[in-house]
């Protein structure tokens, strides 16, 4: 009998709920996936972002990178750190706001 240790699929966020609980979720995900450095975390969650929270993100790094256009494929340099991160989407998409 084999075991499948399948790793779950990354959970999305697009504001509807609030961001303490994804981030939770979204930081189980990446202990199972390894990933530790902080650009590689906001990398990923920023893969996860969906709909007007997608957007959100997209317009806060153009105005980091002071561009016109930004992709997760991009230069990471502005990226915030994990823990800015966390606070930025927090602050922006709490529960209350629902």
């Amino acid at each position: 009998m084999s075991i499948n240790y399948a790793i779950p699929d990354a959970p999305r966020f697009d504001g509807a709920r609030g961001a303490d609980r994804w981030i939770e979720e979204l930081e189980e995900h990446l202990n199972y996936r390894g990933l530790t450095r902080d650009q590689d975390k906001v990398v990923m969650a920023a893969i996860c972002l969906e709909g007007p929270v997608e957007q959100w993100f997209n317009d806060l790094m153009k105005s980091r990178t002071n561009t016109d256009q930004w992709t997760v494929s991009g230069p990471t340099e502005q990226l915030p750190s994990w823990q800015e991160f966390k606070h930025l989407i927090q602050s922006e998409y709490q529960q209350s706001k629902m």
